[in-house]
């Protein structure tokens, strides 16, 4: 009677583990399945040239990085983009975000050359509307009439405080978790900056009408990561 309970367990131990196999087979991820290579069928003309990533069945699948007249780094699937990448143009626009079958599609940036970054819903590669984003959130602003931050670019990781035209400040204080902090007569710049990023930032400006100094207070969160200009109103 033991021995053939032992036997059962025996022979249910081996279903289970036959079993748990064959599941991580069927769950394995398209790019497990993919071999890295050097060369592999991207089917976009303009992204024909080198190609270093993943490949099935001899078209790019998974991640990896095409050039040609222009560039994606990103998720591919059956040789087109596919995920998420970022694809740049022959004349240095690029875009940021989603991609199906090839085409713009989900949520994504576009970064024009002059322009100001666009970040929309797109569908099939085209804009369906814009959308706005919070990258950032100011938590406690003290003392100041207005408080613009923007993405200029994501070139650079860093962060640069403007005042206002006239603005008489003293006593400038920045305190972040990463970064090298610049000065440059009115200009302050944090380059370097690993993001997500906290800024506090104290100093004391001159009341206009009183003649008197106010104590200002700024708490910055910035979430995503670029070349970011902030303009402080007075």
């Amino acid at each position: 009677m033991i021995k053939q309970t032992r036997t059962i367990a025996l022979k249910t131990a081996v279903k289970l583990f036959f079993s748990l196999i064959l599941v991580a087979a069927i769950a394995l991820p398209a790019q497990a399945q993919a071999v890295k290579r050097k060369s592999c069928k991207v089917k976009i003309k303009e992204l024909e040239g080198e190609f270093d990533g993943y490949c099935l069945k001899g078209l790019a699948h998974g991640e990896g990085v095409a050039k040609g007249e222009h560039t994606y780094k990103g998720e591919f699937k059956k040789g087109l983009p596919h995920g998420h990448g970022v694809y740049t143009y022959s004349e240095g626009s690029r875009y940021e975000g989603d991609f199906k079958n090839g085409m713009r599609h989900g949520k994504g940036k576009m970064f024009k050359i002059g322009q100001e970054p666009v970040f929309a819903q797109w569908k099939n590669d085209e804009m369906v509307r814009e959308l706005f984003e919070e990258e950032h959130k100011i938590v406690i602003s003290r003392n100041v009439t207005s408080i613009r931050a923007r993405v200029q670019d994501t070139r650079k990781n860093r962060i640069e405080f403007y005042f206002n035209r006239g603005a008489n400040v003293e006593n400038v204080e920045i305190i972040s978790q990463s970064g090298q902090l610049f000065q440059d007569n009115s200009l302050f710049r944090l380059e370097d900056v690993i993001f997500p990023e906290k800024i506090r930032m104290s100093y004391q400006v001159l009341n206009k009408i009183g003649g008197t100094r106010n104590d200002v207070l700024i708490d910055i969160e910035f979430t995503s990561p670029g070349n970011w200009r902030v303009d402080i109103t007075h």
